[in-house]
């Protein structure tokens, strides 16, 4: 049986952003096609005081209390993920997804991505529960369990899930014996 030789080909394009798919040797790349290459971007942003290693689920708060919308906290869920080095040592931070009053989505896909990237060690996972309630739903630990699982294939530690509240009380997995 031959084998199949595959390449990767520009398809179509939405705006500036070309659609890649993966194609057989008989539709390979012509030499005047474009192919963009991907960039990770940082841009710095001064927070003062606040603990450059992340040590434990407290300081993971301290920090978290700086990059959630203060407005939007009351009435909507965010997703962020802070990435860390192995060290501990914030590398940076992506909000990952807005959703509802009771409920977001995230895209493992985009928060992995974003870690391999960064050549992160470890990440920090949080949400916030705008209701107030601290309590975990199945959904939670489904998806924190979901993100640890990969995590260990990927070789990047999920260190914790944390769910604040408006008012920035917060369920550590990791404190809880969740994780």
């Amino acid at each position: 049986m031959k084998k199949k030789k595959y390449s990767i080909s520009l398809s179509k394009s939405l705006g500036n952003l070309p659609i890649l798919r993966f194609l057989s040797q008989n539709h390979m790349l012509k030499p005047d096609s474009i192919l963009n290459e991907i960039k990770v971007r940082y841009r710095r942003r001064k927070i003062k005081n606040l603990a450059k290693t992340i040590t434990n689920s407290s300081d993971a708060v301290d920090l978290l209390k700086h990059l959630y919308d203060q407005e939007g906290i009351h009435f909507q869920e965010e997703f962020i993920a802070i990435f860390l080095n192995t060290a501990n040592e914030v590398i940076g931070y992506q909000k990952l997804s807005r959703g509802g009053m009771n409920a977001t989505v995230v895209d493992l896909r985009i928060l992995f991505s974003l870690a391999l990237k960064t050549l992160s060690s470890a990440i920090i996972i949080s949400h916030n529960h705008p209701s107030g309630n601290l309590k975990p739903s199945h959904n939670d630990f489904k998806l924190t369990e979901k993100i640890r699982d990969a995590g260990l294939i990927l070789d990047v530690k999920l260190i914790d899930h944390i769910i604040v509240n408006p008012t920035f009380e917060y369920f550590s997995f990791l404190d809880e014996g969740r994780l």
